[in-house]
C-alpha cells in the first residue's frame, strides 16, 4: 500500500476557522495566486515583453483589481532584482524548461504528487539531463531574516521532495 504525499501541501496546523474565512486571508490567499499566475507566464525574462505579459495576464484574471495592482507591482518589484533576472534568464547550453510541469511518481512506497513551478534543465551534447533548477514560486511576507530562515525550514521538505523527484524523472 502506498502513502500518497502531496509536497506543496503544507502540514496542517490548527488555527481559528474564524481566520479561514476572514476576507484578509482570502485577499493574501487571492494575492499570492496572482503573483503565480504572473510569473508562471515567463519563459526567459530576458526575451519576453513584461509589460504584454502584465496586460495579457490583466485581461484573463478574474482577481478584484486592487489586488490585480498590487501583485503587477510585487511583480515588477521582483523582476528587476538581479538574482531573480538571473534565476528567469536562459542560461547558456542546451537547455529546456517546464512550467507548471504536473507529475506523478512513486518513490519507496510514497506515492508523489505535485507540479513544479518551474525546472531548468542543462543537457548535455547527447541530450541527457546534467544539472536541473527547481523553482517554485512564494508569495509570502517576510520581515527580517529571522522569519526568511523559518520560513524557509519550512518549505525545505517540499523542496527536497521535489529534488527526489525530478532526479528519478530526469534519470
Amino acid at each position: 500500500r502506498l502513502v500518497h504525499v502531496q509536497p506543496s501541501k503544507r502540514p496542517e496546523t490548527a488555527q481559528k476557522a474564524s481566520l479561514l474565512f476572514a476576507p484578509a486571508a482570502q485577499d493574501a490567499r487571492d494575492l499570492g495566486t496572482a503573483v503565480h499566475q504572473l510569473f508562471e507566464r515567463v519563459s526567459w525574462i530576458d526575451e519576453v515583453g513584461a509589460e504584454s505579459l502584465i496586460a495579457e495576464w490583466g485581461e484573463a484574471s478574474t482577481v478584484r483589481e486592487d489586488l490585480k495592482q498590487k501583485a503587477v507591482a510585487l511583480f515588477r518589484q521582483a523582476i528587476v532584482a538581479p538574482d531573480i533576472r538571473r534565476v528567469l534568464a536562459r542560461p547558456p547550453g542546451n537547455v529546456f524548461l517546464w512550467r507548471e510541469k504536473r507529475f506523478e511518481i512513486v518513490i519507496g512506497n510514497r506515492w508523489v504528487s505535485g507540479a513544479f513551478d518551474r525546472v531548468v534543465v542543462l543537457r548535455d551534447e547527447a541530450g541527457k539531463a546534467q544539472k536541473a533548477t527547481v523553482l517554485d514560486f512564494k508569495s509570502d511576507e517576510v520581515t527580517g531574516e529571522a522569519a526568511l530562515t523559518e520560513l524557509a525550514r519550512q518549505y525545505k521538505p517540499q523542496m527536497e521532495a521535489y529534488r527526489s523527484a525530478l532526479s528519478r524523472m530526469l534519470g
